[in-house]
């Protein structure tokens, strides 16, 4: 939908919405041969950062151990390497981190339903 943030990510905690996701970046990478050489989206992988406190650690964990079972480019860092990587980021009450590193972003929503519907 054109209402949405219009974004892609592999930050799940199960497998099928990783492969979800995995199949739709490699129509992304592909759109202009699927679509014509003028086909954009102006897709960025600017990535997703997902924090977590002491508490929520655990599942922070366990989604990164499922993501990367799936082959997902994420990284779990701590506090202190999260703050070396992102100078504008405070660490007060963050315990840790996970960060796409590729394979997410964000895309013009209007501009691939065009995409479609011109197909």
């Amino acid at each position: 939908t054109t209402l949405s943030c219009a974004s892609i990510r592999q930050q799940f905690s199960i497998p099928e919405n990783i492969r979800l996701s995995q199949f739709t970046l490699k129509l992304f990478r592909r759109l202009t041969e699927e679509f014509g050489a003028d086909a954009d989206i102006g897709f960025r992988e600017g990535g997703y950062l997902i924090l977590a406190g002491e508490n929520g650690l655990p599942i922070l964990r366990a989604n990164h151990e499922a993501q990367m079972a799936e082959g997902a480019d994420i990284v779990l860092e701590d506090a202190e390497a999260l703050v070396r990587r992102f100078l504008w980021l405070s660490a007060e009450g963050i315990t840790a981190g996970a960060y796409g590193r590729s394979g997410e972003g964000w895309f013009d929503a209007h501009a691939m339903l065009m995409l479609f519907r011109k197909a």
